[in-house]
């Protein structure tokens, strides 16, 4: 919970690290990949997250 208030405030992918990723030109796939990120709400990045550990290791994504 504490991880999620946290990204939620401090930085989620639709914040200002991630914009400033997405400026880098000298490593264009880390940019490409920070483009993209910028459109995750916290909340979906939250629920990706939360999927992830009530899956449990070595499981594959339906």
């Amino acid at each position: 919970m504490l991880g999620a208030l946290q990204v939620q405030h401090f930085s989620p992918l639709s914040g200002t690290g991630t914009a400033r990723l997405a400026e880098l030109s000298d490593l264009p796939v880390l940019s490409e990949i920070a483009r993209e990120a910028q459109g995750v709400s916290a909340e979906q990045e939250f629920r990706a997250g939360l999927e992830i550990v009530l899956r449990g290791p070595g499981l594959d994504r339906p």
